[in-house]
């Protein structure tokens, strides 16, 4: 029969193991150091997983489209549960014949916060900001990366992105 402190014991591993879980060392941060707001060096911090994100700001969180972020702002499309990809701020949208061009037409409903419609402009303003030096937004090059001018300009090799048009107010 087990005694009292084995049990306790054993409650206190399986608390240890659970916490565990529940915690990654981080290590892809690229530039940024959270931790080193409180003094700490990367390589000594434990983060835990799943916690508030830093910033609320899309163009530099690390979280992908399933974190707080992503559940706050909406992009041109998403992803369905079938991973098929489906209209979200865009109402649709048609690929050039050698698929090298990409015209998105967005929803004509579709509103900020406070009631100002969407219009092309802000997604374009939206993508040169992610895409500014200034910004250091490590998850540009990653979602904007095939876009013809992303890599120049994320290089400070150019001031826009070339392969970046607005057509009208509603497309892009």
């Amino acid at each position: 029969m087990e005694t009292m402190k084995q049990r306790e014991r054993f409650w206190g591993w399986l608390l240890v193991a659970l916490l565990g879980l529940g915690c990654q060392l981080v290590t892809g941060l690229g530039s940024r150091n959270p931790a080193a707001t409180y003094g700490v060096q990367r390589d000594e911090a434990l983060f835990l997983a799943g916690g508030q994100p830093l910033t609320l700001d899309p163009a530099q969180t690390l979280s992908g489209p399933d974190g707080v972020v992503g559940h706050v702002f909406s992009g041109l499309v998403q992803l369905d549960p079938q991973m098929q990809v489906q209209p979200d701020l865009a109402a649709g949208w048609q690929v050039s014949a050698d698929g090298t061009v990409y015209t998105f037409y967005l929803r004509r409903n579709a509103v900020f916060h406070d009631g100002r419609p969407l219009t092309a402009a802000d997604v374009v303003y939206s993508w040169e900001r992610a895409t500014d030096l200034a910004l250091d937004a490590e998850m540009a090059q990653t979602y904007l990366g095939d876009i013809v001018g992303v890599a120049a300009k994320l290089a400070g090799d150019a001031f826009r992105i070339s392969g970046l048009r607005q057509l009208d107010e509603y497309t892009l």
